[in-house]
């Protein structure tokens, strides 16, 4: 079994991801220098909780430049994690009656 890419090797991959068919796949698979992958959502959650581990670690000092330094607050996970208090822009939707709302599909926007 191969060893898994530490971060920084990554950063110099470069990787192409799509959705084919079964015929096609099958095509492009069997070209030379074809490599093929399988990634199950345990390990996309894996991965993700490696990461936020890693983004607590890192000082914003490092990574900020020195005239954002007065602006440190706004950056440090404690202030990132908490919500902003209600204020008088708060909006509330006062359905009316006994009004439910129905199932509606996501779209795209754009």
């Amino acid at each position: 079994m191969a060893e898994p890419m530490r971060i920084q090797e990554k950063a110099k991959t470069h990787c192409s991801i799509a959705m084919i068919r079964a015929t096609p796949f099958h095509h492009l698979a069997k070209k030379h220098g074809a490599q093929v992958f399988a990634v199950s959502m345990r390990d996309i959650l894996y991965e993700m909780k490696k990461q936020e581990q890693i983004d607590e670690d890192i000082d914003p000092r490092t990574i900020l430049p020195k005239e954002f330094h007065e602006y440190l607050n706004v950056f440090l996970k404690a202030t990132v994690d908490t919500l902003p208090s209600h204020g008088p822009l708060d909006y509330h939707i006062t359905l009316e009656g006994d009004v439910k709302l129905g199932y509606s599909p996501l779209y795209n926007m754009s």
